[in-house]
């Protein structure tokens, strides 16, 4: 299930991206931004973090996968 959840300070989203259980999927608006929130993550195996391109094209994949 997608969740979205608006944030005025970085640390305000690291902090509650901290809580959250399972798998999570960051979507960024460019491939540098997705370099710099790695960075900033710690690691964990549930996160991965992925252009807004990489995610429309999972997206379409997904929706026509049975044709």
């Amino acid at each position: 299930m997608m969740k979205i959840i608006y944030f005025s300070q970085k640390e305000q989203f690291l902090e509650k991206m901290a809580t959250l259980a399972g798998k999570v999927e960051y979507v960024t608006p460019s491939p540098a931004k997705a370099d710099g929130l790695r960075t900033r993550l710690t690691a964990q195996n549930s996160q991965d973090v992925i252009t807004i391109a990489k995610f429309t094209s999972n997206l379409v994949e997904h929706l026509w996968a049975g044709e």
